[in-house]
């Protein structure tokens, strides 16, 4: 049986890989810094500086780049955030995984919302505590 070869896609490039091109027993250094997406017949790595935010959408999330992509994946947003090694993200509602880096501003309405650039995200009022204290806000 033949083995099928992966294709790696960074930076909207697409990179054909050999089946030795990546080593498995290094796949773990490769992927730092980076989320694996998989997709229909390719793996995505996506790095965390790119990823704005993540929205969950029942069983699938969408990931908005840094580049004004989308990326919709079958992965849900708990499995995501679970698999994001980096504390540059902080889960501030049960649809919203955000890299702080990217946050602009906080304003409160009838609740708190996040600014990202030009979107407004709601922060859970149950969760707003310990993203004050994630920031060191008083």
């Amino acid at each position: 049986m033949k083995r099928q070869s992966m294709i790696l896609q960074e930076k909207g490039k697409i990179i054909p890989l050999k089946n030795d091109a990546v080593p498995f027993s290094q796949l773990s250094k490769f992927r730092l810094n980076k989320l694996m997406i998989y997709e229909k017949s390719s793996i995505l790595f996506i790095n965390y500086d790119d990823i704005i935010y993540c929205q969950a959408n029942s069983n699938y999330t969408i990931i908005f780049k840094t580049d004004n992509t989308k990326i919709i994946t079958a992965r849900c947003l708990k499995d995501i955030s679970q698999s994001i090694n980096s504390n540059a993200f902080f889960r501030v509602h049960a649809s919203y995984l955000v890299n702080i880096k990217y946050v602009t501003g906080l304003t409160k309405d009838t609740n708190w919302m996040m600014n990202l650039n030009d979107v407004t995200i709601p922060i859970a009022r149950s969760r707003f505590d310990s993203f004050k204290s994630y920031l060191n806000i008083n």
